[in-house]
């Protein structure tokens, strides 16, 4: 991998594997842009219902040059949020798509002459 990924865990105990799939699925991003320079994920659980079960939010900002793109999953009617694992892989998906229009936007600009330097890009 040619960035460092930085794996957080708020109010949650940190898991191994969540980490090791967490950084499994950042180093798939150098597939779609060779621009990242940094990865951040954060794994929380902001409500906790004993009754309900628990519910997983993931946080991802990536850094590139002259931008931060981010997503956050979570989804509170979503019962597939009370695996953690469900929870990146989502979040994975849609920041995925935000790398995917970033690069195309780059491409753009590079091709119309313009600056490549974009507004900040959040999903």
């Amino acid at each position: 991998m040619l960035f460092p990924v930085d794996v957080r865990f708020r109010d949650v105990s940190a898991s191994p594997a969540f980490e090791a799939r967490a950084r499994e699925l950042a180093g798939k991003l150098e597939h779609f842009s060779r621009a990242i320079l940094r990865c951040s994920i954060v794994l929380s659980r902001p409500h906790d219902r004993s009754r309900r079960g628990s519910l997983f939010e993931v946080h991802i900002r990536v850094t590139v040059p002259h931008v931060t793109l981010e997503v956050t999953r979570s989804h509170r009617r979503r019962r597939s949020h009370e695996d953690p694992l469900v929870a990146l892989s989502d979040a994975f998906h849609a920041l995925t798509r935000v790398v995917e229009d970033y690069e195309r936007r780059r491409r753009e600009a590079r091709r119309g002459g313009e600056s490549v330097r974009h507004p900040e890009i959040v999903g």
